[in-house]
């Protein structure tokens, strides 16, 4: 997986498909509670680092 902030919103992609799959965007509020979930392993929150 690939993420890039372009000071808006995420956008992220799977690399193994070699750019041609789809771009997922998240909001700063989603990315942060998608890491959150990630850190915590279903919940709790996270810092955005951009």
């Amino acid at each position: 997986m690939e993420a890039c902030w372009d000071g808006t919103v995420v956008h992220m992609h799977e690399t193994k498909q070699y750019g041609q799959g789809p771009m997922l965007v998240f909001t700063r509020g989603e990315w942060e509670a998608f890491l959150g979930g990630v850190a915590g392993g279903g919940g709790g929150s996270s810092t955005f680092r951009g």
